[in-house]
């Protein structure tokens, strides 16, 4: 393709990929396929295989005598091709994708294992150390198969990856997927402004079983029913710049299996989705058909510089199905319009998960409306999480605003702002704690509540054994009016540190719950001019 060229969709509502790595999965709509006359057809658009091509075939649910190495019998170009099969037709449903790659086969016997890591002869191999791939195929007293993740090499030789189990040599043959290397400068138009097709078969770019990718998105257009970038099992993957100038849905998702990820800058005006996603997702509940053809796997580590645009759904969003850990997250900037979205509430097959940290450098976002959520941590969808830190917090809310600014859904280890600079009296809360948080911080700040009962810090129901509060400027609208800090419900700050505080014109700088608990309450430097009842019920 010469330099500057256009990638374009020809008939945009046809479901196929722009442009992927060869040795990536790629999903195919099986429901209703049938076996007749001893062999079946895939419907898989955008299909490259000829006549006598082998292809292997993953995720036939019954019958799995339709899975394996197949040879194609028959093709219409570009719209389905044919394989001989026999027995009972696939019972995958409606989102229940099977996966189709090109074949690339290594006798089981070149696979031994000993002391818990599997040496892989490969004669001519350009491997390297921290590559990732994708095995199936053989059989052993335990698994050789799945996500592996090269440790060792020897150059055109041989190649090693951890892998627990009895000292053995495989059995079968191998279908080994993995590509590294590849560089690509891309300019891309989905050619369709609505499309009603399911996510998985409509990305722009779809990337999956690659090491050492270097990729920048100039543009990319009508793309609205799946990813300009689609990620999985991938390592050492750098994004500089991803833009969507017009009518796009998720701008780039990484899910599952995926480490050393870099993102630039992505820039997005009016996305439909999410502009950066990081997740992991079974192939269960409502996004069956968009989780990766490896099955669910921990995240490791993710960095992106800005993330600048507008989305009803995420600037960022992180999701995660329990048992798995989404790893550690560094953001730079998130600037625009929307929510910033971590846990995606708790629909099956997305939710229940964890992470290790999560840093944001600057957040200053607008919302949609004036009931909406600027920041959801948690959201419901995380079981444990770790640290959050957030350098610079600007709440730019809309109008009278009657959401909330940071709404705290799950627990948390500890969470911290550097400074929170309001430019709005917030009606309902700033803060709503949800969820038990073992400390929450705010460095410095200057905050402000409009409405009547208007509470900036609510606990309800969630439980904070630390609140530090340094540095803090806080106003309301008269002495019945506004509180700094608040409980409702089953809500309770256990101990508050107060200092360098400038309080003027509201009702109270914390109301307790009624007796029966125990507040211990620090406060010096303060400043209180025009305040109802400094410290409220029970607070002694």
């Amino acid at each position: 393709m010469a330099p500057g060229a256009r990638l374009k969709k020809y008939g945009g509502l046809n479901q196929f990929h722009l442009i992927r790595n060869k040795y990536a999965q790629n999903g195919c709509y099986v429901n209703g396929a049938t076996v007749s006359g001893g062999e079946i057809t895939i419907n898989d658009y955008g299909h490259p295989w000829e006549v006598g091509d082998q292809v292997y075939v993953e995720g036939m649910l019954t019958n799995t005598t339709l899975n394996g190495a197949k040879t194609v019998t028959a093709t219409v170009p570009g719209v389905s091709w044919t394989y001989a099969a026999s027995g009972a037709n696939p019972t995958n449903s409606a989102v229940q994708l099977a996966f189709t790659s090109p074949y690339y086969p290594i006798a089981g016997s070149n696979f031994t294992r000993a002391s818990n890591v599997v040496t892989v002869l490969e004669s001519g191999h350009v491997r390297g150390r921290g590559d990732r791939l994708w095995i199936a195929g053989l059989s052993g007293t335990n698994s050789f198969n799945g996500v592996v993740e090269i440790v060792g090499v020897d150059p055109g030789v041989s190649w090693t990856y951890a892998n627990t189990g009895a000292n053995e040599t495989a059995t079968g043959t191998a279908q080994v997927l993995g590509d590294q290397c590849i560089t690509v400068n891309l300019d891309m138009d989905g050619n369709v402004a609505n499309m009603t097709y399911n996510q998985w078969g409509v990305h722009l770019s779809h990337w999956g079983n690659i090491s050492k990718f270097d990729g920048t998105i100039f543009d990319s257009r009508y793309g609205t029913g799946g990813r300009v970038v689609n990620v999985y099992n991938a390592t050492d993957f750098h994004i500089p710049l991803a833009r969507a100038s017009e009518s796009v849905a998720v701008v780039v998702q990484f899910d599952s299996y995926c480490d050393r990820c870099v993102v630039g800058t992505i820039l997005a005006p009016q996305a439909a989705d999410d502009l950066l996603a990081w997740g992991v997702t079974s192939a269960e509940g409502v996004f069956a058909d968009t989780s990766p053809p490896t099955g669910p796997g921990s995240m490791g580590a993710l960095i992106a510089g800005n993330l600048i645009g507008s989305s009803p759904t995420g600037l960022l969003k992180m999701y995660c199905k329990s048992g798995y850990s989404l790893g550690d997250v560094h953001i730079g900037t998130i600037r625009g319009r929307g929510p910033i979205t971590i846990g995606d509430g708790a629909d099956a097959g997305v939710s229940g998960g964890s992470f290790n940290s999560l840093s944001i450098e600057s957040i200053e976002v607008e919302q949609y409306a004036t009931d909406e959520t600027a920041m959801k941590l948690g959201n419901g969808g995380l079981s444990s999480t770790g640290s959050v830190y957030i350098g610079r917090f600007v709440d730019r809310g809309v109008g009278t605003d009657l959401g909330v600014l940071l709404n705290i859904g799950s627990a948390f280890a500890s969470i911290t702002i550097g400074e929170l600079v309001s430019t709005i009296g917030r009606v309902r809360y700033g803060i709503l704690v949800g969820a038990n948080v073992g400390r929450l911080t705010v460095n410095s700040g200057t905050v402000s509540s409009a409405g009547d009962l208007s509470n900036w810090i609510l606990t309800n129901p969630g439980i904070v054994d630390i609140l530090q509060l340094s540095n803090i400027k806080y106003s309301a609208n008269g002495t019945s009016n506004g509180n700094l800090i608040s409980e409702s419900g089953d809500g309770y700050v256990k101990s508050i540190y107060i200092t360098n505080f400038d309080g003027y014109n509201c009702r109270s700088v914390f109301t307790g719950q009624s007796a029966g608990l125990t507040h211990n309450i620090y406060a010096s430097n303060m400043r209180l001019t025009t305040v109802g009842s400094p410290f409220g019920y029970d607070a002694t």
